[in-house]
Parts: C-alpha cells; structure tokens; sequence
C-alpha cells in the first residue's frame, strides 16, 4: 500500500473518502488517549487500504448504475472551403472566392438493454451492496482500531498504578 494515494482529477479528493467523526470521542475524555486515537487512525494503512475500497466500489456502482440507462451519441462538425471563382465555377478570369460553409449534427441512442428478466437491475443492486459492505467493513476496522488502542492503553495505565 502506498504511503499516498493518488490524486489529481481523476480520483475524488481524500475528504471524500472520510466520514465525520464517530461518536466514539464522547466515550473518552482523557486527551492523551484521544490523540493516540486520532494518531492511529490517520496512520493505520489498513484504514488507507479501506478507504480506497470505498472509492473504488463506488466507481463500480456508478458504473454498473449506468448501464441502465440508454448510451446517447451526438457528434457535430463545421466545413469550410475557400477556392478562387475560376477554379469553383469553371470560368477562368472573374475575381474574387467561392467560400462554402457545411454545418452537420447528427445524435441519437447509440445503445440500449432492455432488461426484460431483470439482470441489469440485479447487477446494480449487487455493485450498490458491494459498496455499502465495503462502507461497513471500513466502519467495523475503525471501531477495531479505536477499541484496540484504548484497551492497549487502559490496560498500560492499569499497570503503572
């Protein structure tokens, strides 16, 4: 795993994959113990590794999401064509251009599944609980990491008394 991920605009800004802040600072009221917490959360590469799950199961959902509707193509062009008068209108000697100018737009639905059966639809919803359990996973990591940090110290205070 990378110290960094990447960015750029390609990929969503890091806020993005952050949640706000669980209620699990309202349960802690030493300071110390606090920004051990903090400190673990922003360097555990597992929770890095999770967040970029999250971004790429979303990726995939919105992807997946889009298949369901019909694909739309337009294209447009512009043409223009200058020829001196004698070239354009096959008499030589009269001065002066022959300008054409050619506009085209052409659209329409390039594609489209009809999802008679329903498996366009199933596949949505497999890709939007696939995001929505990588969203999960990376919650539960969190509780694990801030539990086992304030086990890890209670128990080392614990021993110092």
């Amino acid at each position: 795993m990378p110290a960094q991920l990447p960015a750029g605009g390609v990929y969503p800004p890091a806020a993005a994959a952050e949640r706000p802040a669980p209620a699990w600072r309202d349960f802690f009221s030493d300071p110390k113990l606090l920004r051990l917490i903090d400190l673990a959360l922003r360097e555990n590469r597992d929770l890095r590794a999770a967040a970029a799950q999250i971004v790429q199961a979303r990726a995939r959902y919105q992807v997946q999401r889009a298949a369901l509707f019909p694909t739309v193509a337009a294209q447009a062009g512009a043409s223009f064509l200058s020829e001196p008068n004698g070239v354009a209108t096959g008499v030589s000697g009269v001065a002066g251009n022959y300008n054409t100018q050619l506009y085209s737009l052409t659209g329409g639905i390039a594609s489209y599944e009809l999802d008679l059966f329903g498996k366009v639809r199933d596949l949505t919803r497999a890709a939007r609980d696939q995001y929505l359990a990588s969203r999960a996973g990376r919650d539960a990591l969190q509780i694990t990491v801030v539990a086992g940090v304030a086990n890890q110290y209670l128990a080392l205070s614990a021993d110092q008394t």
